[in-house]
């Protein structure tokens, strides 16, 4: 199984439960959305939104986890743990940064 469909697995098992069911309805240009449009879209439930950006980042941030760690297995975890993490704190990105860069606090 790939990593970006492993985390998503994972994610689903987690224990979050998902908004209504309009929330859940998929965007029919997902490739097309911004970065901001797609973190709108996955914070109000929608699972196609939150894998499209999976697939947008997850060759930097792996390419970053084997950059830090010695060995690959290694890196696949911390890859893992961090899109995990994306996903369980979604809720609380506030859009005062940029999504792939973060804000670092003062």
């Amino acid at each position: 199984m790939p990593l970006s469909r492993w985390v998503l697995a994972l994610a689903d098992n987690s224990g979050r439960t998902s908004g209504s069911a309009a929330a859940l309805a998929t965007v029919t240009s997902l490739p097309n959305l911004d970065e901001r449009a797609l973190v709108s879209e996955a914070q109000a439930g929608n699972r196609a939104a939150f894998e499209d950006l999976v697939r947008r980042y997850d060759r930097d941030v792996l390419r970053l986890a084997l950059n830090l760690m010695k060995r690959p297995e290694d890196a696949r975890d911390v890859y893992q743990e961090a899109f995990l993490k994306v996903y369980r704190n979604l809720h609380r990105f506030r859009f005062e940064c940029s999504f792939t860069r973060g804000c670092i606090a003062s």
